[in-house]
């Protein structure tokens, strides 16, 4: 099963419906998970009357998910969203009929039906009980320890090519079993496997900054795998 969350206002007011080179910004998303290459059901979750209405009409294939209001705020994580869904779903349906879910944020356009059939290929044959995607980092990474001071969680004192490799989610894909999911109450636990997608497949929206750069990669019209 393939879960888009679509809430009403993220970041920006209507960033779901922002322009991304003169297509609405979650169009990508719905136009991603309906080009797999397996069978899934898509839902797409929303408080959002506009984004119900334009997902109908879209395609008959994206069913919509009534998001309850106690699910709508902004303080509301994708992992609560998603625990009530798969919750939700058993109480509505046979327990066994979906054994996994793909939550698929749309604010990752650049994220390709190829992607999710390489990640979904990958958790089917990894025995994950859980799957992110992630860009590799090459780069020292600091949090601050306090209001002056910094430390490190990752800090590279060598040259790169001597470097471990550390892993950054993108915020793309994430795939779940509905047993994990249920228990831990989480979108990621358990053996956790981590697929690797490319850095300029893995744009994600936050600003208005990070629409520019998404369209740079379009209107390139270069093709993301060679």
């Amino acid at each position: 099963m393939i879960v888009i969350p679509a809430r009403r206002n993220s970041s920006f007011k209507h960033k779901n419906f922002f322009p991304l080179s003169g297509r609405p910004l979650i169009f990508y998303t719905f136009d991603a998970a309906l080009d797999v290459n397996f069978n899934a059901t898509i839902f797409v979750s929303t408080d959002d009357p506009t984004i119900e209405a334009h997902a109908r009409t879209y395609n008959p294939r994206l069913i919509h998910h009534p998001r309850p209001d106690s699910l709508s705020g902004p303080d509301v994580t994708l992992d609560q969203l998603m625990t009530h869904f798969a919750a939700s779903m058993i109480n509505k349906i046979s327990p066994d009929k979906y054994d996994a879910y793909i939550c698929l944020p749309p604010t990752s356009p650049l994220r390709t039906a190829e992607d999710l059939n390489n990640a979904v290929a990958q958790f089917e044959l990894s025995g994950a009980d859980s799957l992110l995607s992630v860009v590799p980092e090459h780069k020292s990474i600091w949090i601050r320890s306090s209001v002056d001071w910094a430390t490190p969680i990752i800090d590279r004192t060598k040259n790169r090519q001597y470097s471990e490799l550390a892993y950054v989610a993108n915020g793309a894909i994430f795939i779940t079993k509905q047993e994990t999911l249920l228990q831990l109450k989480r979108r990621t636990g358990g053996r956790t496997g981590l697929f690797i997608m490319l850095p300029r497949s893995s744009v994600d929206i936050t600003d208005r900054e990070d629409i520019r750069l998404a369209e740079h990669y379009l209107d390139k019209q270069e093709p993301i795998y060679p």
